[in-house]
């Protein structure tokens, strides 16, 4: 059980950084949307 529980922090944390990296990144790049951002908004609706 305790190693189950590791791996969904571990996965947790991971998604994390990726959205502080995607963030870090659109911050950088030009207010446009980018066709990641795109997808994203579509993938929600």
């Amino acid at each position: 059980m305790q190693s189950a529980l590791n791996q969904f922090q571990i996965s947790i944390r991971r998604v994390r950084d990726l959205i502080a990296i995607h963030n870090s990144i659109k911050a950088q790049s030009t207010p446009a949307l980018d066709i990641s951002d795109m997808w994203i908004i579509t993938f929600m609706k």
